[in-house]
């Protein structure tokens, strides 16, 4: 008995639109086709911006935590050195002296991973930059 050869169904490749999706699919097919700008100067103005907005946190803590040690308030005296005094802090009026700390040391949580991402994911970019750029 001879074995049977099952006939092959061949589809019609698909015809490709326009949009982003149809766009997408066919770089996800043939990956050497991808480019992608890397907005080198804005990337770094960004970082920038960044480095600007952590030095005037930074500032701005140390002008605080100088307010705290003198404070008359003694849990805004343990601010430095107990964390559970300045998480306690943020049931304060928003704004005010006894949770300017606490605000600060927040934004800082956020905002210092993000520029950490920044500037890692654009490393490679710094170093390939155009020199109207540097």
């Amino acid at each position: 008995m001879e074995p049977t050869i099952e006939p092959i169904e061949l589809q019609a490749p698909r015809k490709l639109g326009y949009g982003y999706e149809n766009l997408a699919e066919m770089m996800s097919q043939h990956p050497e086709l991808c480019i992608f700008r890397r907005f080198g100067c804005l990337s770094t103005e960004t970082i920038l911006y960044y480095q600007a907005e952590i030095t005037v946190l930074k500032e701005r803590l140390r002008e605080v935590r100088a307010q705290d040690k003198v404070s008359a308030d003694v849990n805004r005296q343990r601010y430095a050195q107990s964390w559970v005094s300045l998480s306690q802090s943020s049931a304060a009026a928003e704004g005010s002296p006894e949770r300017e700390h606490y605000e600060i040391i927040m934004r800082l949580r956020k905002i210092i991973p993000e520029y950490c991402l920044c500037t890692l994911s654009s490393l490679p970019l710094c170093l390939a930059l155009p020199k109207v750029c540097r």
